[in-house]
């Protein structure tokens, strides 16, 4: 997945892709950054190519389950879109200045069909402050909704968010790899980390930043 993400890059004039974006008003057209890597990655998101061996839980695409709709996809691996920006806190997902690699838009469809939000412009790699230092993807957080069992089981989150990790709904997953999950970085190096210490702001909030600041503002 580094591979695919580095020659995406490459062939996008140095831009990162978004997080997730709808392409209309309708729910099932939420498409997230595994479908910008599949050029260069082939396999689908329900693909177990796509998800780490270790991991055991609900692997799911946008769509209706039972009275709830979601446009979350739902697997092992997340991207980091939104950097150190805190949602649980701000209540949004579209911070000022942006901070990761691209929000794009994940907590709400356009209300007026088919007027669709103007994407906010992707992320340059140019704007990296230090590469070899900032988070790209890794395994994800588990996300429990218990207002909504069984019908959203435990999963884990295709995004990567910095913060409240050990805070409802945001569970620790099962070990993956002994204590640590695997991060990949804008470098294409990995590193097995505690998850603990990053998803803990105060441990590792400029990592999450495209200018390697840790923006405390935004927890």
């Amino acid at each position: 997945m580094g591979l695919a993400l580095r020659m995406y890059v490459d062939d996008s004039q140095g831009r990162y892709p978004y997080y997730g974006y709808y392409t209309s008003a309708r729910l099932g057209s939420y498409v997230e950054w595994p479908e910008a890597l599949r050029p260069y990655y082939r396999f689908a998101w329900t693909n177990k190519e796509f998800h780490c061996p270790a991991y055991k839980l609900v692997i799911r695409l946008p769509g209706k389950y039972g009275i709830w709709t979601d446009a979350a996809y739902g697997g092992s691996y997340g991207y980091n879109g939104p950097g150190s920006w805190n949602s649980t806190i701000s209540g949004h997902w579209h911070p000022s200045p942006h901070l990761g690699l691209g929000e794009g838009f994940e907590d709400a469809y356009p209300a007026t069909p088919p007027a669709i939000p103007a994407l906010p412009p992707a992320i340059q790699e140019a704007l990296l402050k230090s590469p070899s230092e900032m988070l790209a993807i890794g395994d994800s957080r588990t996300r429990l909704d218990p207002e909504k069992p069984p019908v959203f089981p435990p999963m884990g989150e295709s995004y990567l968010a910095c913060g409240n990790y050990l805070s409802p709904p945001w569970l620790q997953s099962p070990p993956r790899h002994g204590r640590n999950y695997n991060f990949l970085f804008c470098d294409g190096r990995v590193a097995s980390i505690d998850p603990a210490v990053m998803f803990n702001p105060t441990n590792s909030a400029s990592l999450w930043n495209i200018d390697h600041q840790p923006h405390p503002e935004t927890w």
